[in-house]
């Protein structure tokens, strides 16, 4: 894509033009898919089994007719809180939230190892979340603050929406996990980190 391309329109193009082989998404649809196939990728699509019930569903990343490892051009997305097509993976409720922070206290057994392997290897970038939903309250808690010190990724980025607390407060709660706070608006955020690969 140009770097003509407006965020404002479709920040979610410039996000799948990026260099990335793993998506971790709380999104309940595939609109990350979507925009991946129009920048010419071929994603592939998985969901965390946060309870029984989901061991049923196959993932593509234990496929037995094909081994399949996330590149770029063939990213994997996968869906943290479910997929809409599969009702009962979705995290909506409180209920379904205190249940997937219990699941996720027990070896992270729900989330494949793959993806606990780039959590853990990875740098991450969060965008657009607000401190005080339960989206990134079980996401920090539950997922990212459990990260071990000896991650080799120390500078994490971290961009998030203001909200009513301070600039300061937020900054000492995000510390806990070696995150850098960036004050900017998603869509420009996204803008940056794309002109930024362009450049570089």
């Amino acid at each position: 894509y140009p770097s003509t391309i407006s965020p404002v329109e479709n920040p979610l193009l410039l996000l799948a033009a990026l260099p990335i082989k793993i998506y971790i998404t709380t999104c309940y649809h595939e609109f990350l898919e979507d925009a991946l196939i129009r920048a010419g990728k071929q994603p592939q699509t998985d969901l965390c089994r946060w309870h029984d019930g989901l061991k049923v569903i196959p993932s593509v990343l234990d496929s037995r007719e094909q081994f399949y490892d996330p590149t770029p051009d063939k990213p994997l997305v996968y869906h943290l809180f479910g997929l809409d097509k599969y009702p009962a993976s979705m995290v909506i409720k409180e209920d379904d939230y205190f249940d997937f922070l219990t699941d996720l206290s027990r070896d992270n057994r729900g989330i494949h190892p793959r993806v606990s392997q780039a959590l853990t290897e990875s740098m991450l970038i969060l965008l657009g979340y607000e401190l005080v939903s339960w989206e990134f309250k079980v996401l920090f808690r539950g997922v990212i603050r459990p990260r071990p010190q000896t991650t080799p990724q120390a500078n994490v980025a971290i961009q998030m929406a203001e909200n009513d607390f301070t600039r300061e407060y937020i900054k000492t709660y995000l510390r806990q996990a070696r995150f850098d706070v960036e004050w900017e608006n998603t869509n420009d955020f996204i803008q940056d980190i794309y002109e930024g690969c362009e450049g570089g």
